[in-house]
């Protein structure tokens, strides 16, 4: 074989492969071509469907969106009582002071004025049950746990059917 026919296979399996190229692109080109119809094809369907939905009333976006309003409205708010002081019961060795500030957690916004209602009682309730209390009943975190505990159950009977969350301390002084 002589140089010109080797420069001639050369030349023509460098044009076969550079003609496998241009294939093998065109292919591929095809395919994401297939696959970009496919998916718009898939998105013009879903849009249809969800819009016959809507139109039927099957799927109701207004009521997702007034749950959504619901739940925003459901927060928990707050009533602070004011400042309590009362004597403690020191068994009559000296007097004992109680400051006392407290703010309750009403479930509910609406429950708010409804509770201020029936503040008085809740005022009284608590004045009756502090002066009961000794200076060595308010020691510790343990004694504010129970304090906060029952100051929440009587404070929940008073006010039913409203639900107190929480009861908040602001201010506890002992003097």
């Amino acid at each position: 074989m002589s140089d010109t026919d080797n420069i001639v296979k050369g030349l023509e399996s460098a044009a076969n492969f550079d003609l496998d190229v241009d294939v093998k692109s065109v292919v591929t080109t095809q395919e994401k071509n297939k696959i970009l119809k496919i998916s718009l094809i898939a998105l013009v369907a879903f849009c249809i469907v969800v819009g016959a939905l809507l139109k039927t009333g099957v799927l109701d976006l207004q009521s997702f969106f007034e749950a959504k309003n619901n739940l925003e409205h459901d927060r928990t708010s707050f009533l602070e009582m004011g400042e309590i002081i009362v004597n403690l019961d020191t068994r009559g060795k000296g007097s004992s002071l109680l400051k006392l500030s407290v703010v309750l957690e009403l479930k509910s916004p609406n429950d708010v004025h409804r509770a201020k209602e029936l503040l008085p009682r809740v005022n009284d309730s608590l004045i009756f049950y502090l002066r009961g209390l000794r200076p060595s009943d308010l020691n510790g975190s343990a004694a504010l746990y129970r304090l906060r505990e029952e100051l929440m159950l009587r404070f929940n009977k008073i006010l039913s059917p409203l639900e107190i969350v929480d009861v908040l301390f602001k201010d506890i002084i002992v003097q």
